[in-house]
């Protein structure tokens, strides 16, 4: 065997082993991180899962007036002013109110919706004849003899419909509790609808939106 040969075979065998050791560090390797030579499994494990939340109201009770045709939905945290009315009569009321978040801890502390159909006056005239919600509002505030420049005027979307209202001054009772009133007086169905908010101890930011979403389910049945 010529003398430069076994150089040549040991250098050659260094070689082979060290496409076997790394061949077998890399396949090792890929096998623990599959995602790592993948993009599209990388991609399809990052992608976020989204949910739809379940519309709450669908448990709710639900309030339907057969003189007036409509219907609406309140939480389990409300209650339908009943008063003496028999129950038979419950669905033939001009006037119903719903009332919600009382608490022991403060007695003062309540929320109530109320929706009021206005009736005709003695002459069977419309008590306040108006054509639109702005119409309707300018006449109720100047029948009530409330100045403009001493409300704060808002919308709400009723029946798909941004009807104008306006919310009162805080009145404080005392140092410890106050209230706060808002009104919105629209014509609809062919009457005149008033639908007032009031609330003790709880401010607007909290207590609209969870009127916004009763007043979603408010609708006509006929």
């Amino acid at each position: 065997m010529r003398k430069g040969f076994v150089p040549i075979l040991i250098l050659i065998g260094i070689v082979i082993i060290i496409s076997v050791v790394g061949g077998a560090y890399y396949f090792s390797k890929k096998s623990l991180n599959p995602t790592a030579t993948n993009p599209a499994i990388t991609k399809v494990l990052s992608s976020p899962i989204t949910t739809t939340a379940p519309d709450e109201t669908t448990i709710w009770k639900t309030y339907k007036n057969e003189k007036h045709n409509y219907s609406i939905s309140y939480p389990p945290s409300f209650e339908l002013l009943k008063g003496s009315v028999p129950i038979s009569e419950l669905s033939k009321l001009d006037n119903v109110s719903f009332l919600g978040w009382t608490t022991k801890d403060d007695p003062y502390a309540l929320v109530e919706l109320s929706i009021e159909v206005l009736q005709n006056n003695v002459n069977g005239a419309p008590f306040l004849p108006c054509i639109s919600s702005d119409d309707c509002l300018r006449k109720q505030m100047s029948y009530n003899h409330q100045s403009p420049s001493g409300v704060s005027f808002m919308y709400k979307n009723i029946m798909g419909k941004n009807v104008r209202g306006y919310q009162l001054p805080t009145n404080r009772p005392d140092s410890k509790n106050y209230n706060i009133n808002q009104i919105f007086i629209f014509p609809a169905n062919g009457k005149i609808w008033t639908i007032g908010v009031s609330m003790n101890n709880y401010s607007p930011e909290k207590v609209n939106p969870l009127i916004d979403q009763i007043l979603s389910t408010f609708k006509f049945t006929n």
